[in-house]
């Protein structure tokens, strides 16, 4: 299944106390979205999420972060996950983490 989410905070402070998503300075609009599929040996899991803001660069895009899980074998996926920050001077890559998970 697809989900999608999207939240416009003319109060992002307020906003923040009634939902699970956090806002940058500046920052006034989130949209998500996450994709749960099979995979050979359990869920694939995609998930994209976007913040709007004054400060962004094509189409107001302030911030992105993604996270990718493929499962490997039964009980072990492997996973990458960044975030990049477009109202920060160059780099814009905040974080990026390449890991995996495995379950007994």
């Amino acid at each position: 299944p697809i989900s999608l989410t999207i939240i416009t905070a003319l109060n992002p402070d307020k906003v923040e106390d009634v939902v699970d998503i956090s806002f940058y300075t500046d920052e006034w609009e989130y949209l998500g979205l996450e994709y749960v599929g099979p995979g050979c040996c359990g869920d694939l899991t995609f998930t994209a999420e976007l913040w709007f803001g004054d400060d962004g660069l094509l189409l107001g895009i302030q911030r992105t972060k993604y996270y990718l899980e493929l499962p490997v074998a039964e009980e072990v996926s492997v996973f990458v996950k960044a975030q990049w920050d477009f109202s920060d001077p160059a780099p814009y890559l905040d974080w990026f983490d390449i890991g995996w998970d495995i379950s007994f």
